[in-house]
């Protein structure tokens, strides 16, 4: 229950930033950069969520060296952003879709989707096993 709501926290984080850098009036200076959007969005989210899932959703979990923890955490990201730039890409490179409904359905519902099983998985089984 924890790691859903810390997901839900960070998926509104991702999809808003993401969605200002893209489409937002006056800000959208990356609306051509779709990549490169994902990749600051899902990043300041990244950083979020290491802090609520390592203080509260896997308290209990937690590794004694925050360096190392850190270290398998983005490595886990890092691999959740390509699942997510994947559906990104392929929506807007190869089907060239980039109006907004096309490019947040395969960005951060489907990319997203997949990347959270990722993710759920590899930190219960990689970063916060159980002893």
């Amino acid at each position: 229950m924890k790691f859903g709501t810390v997901g839900a926290i960070c998926f509104l984080v991702d999809v808003g930033i993401n969605n200002l850098l893209m489409f937002a009036p006056g800000v959208n200076f990356l609306s051509g950069s779709p990549l490169t959007a994902k990749v600051i969005s899902t990043t300041i989210s990244t950083l979020l969520s290491w802090v609520l899932n390592r203080n509260w959703a896997f308290k209990k979990h937690k590794t004694n060296s925050k360096r190392k923890e850190l270290f398998w955490y983005i490595i886990i990201n890092l691999i959740g952003m390509v699942i997510a730039l994947i559906c990104a890409g392929f929506t807007v490179y190869i089907l060239h879709k980039t109006d907004y409904v096309s490019y947040n359905i395969a960005t951060n519902i489907i990319g997203n989707g997949l990347a959270t099983f990722w993710r759920f998985f590899a930190y219960k089984l990689i970063l916060y096993k159980k002893k």
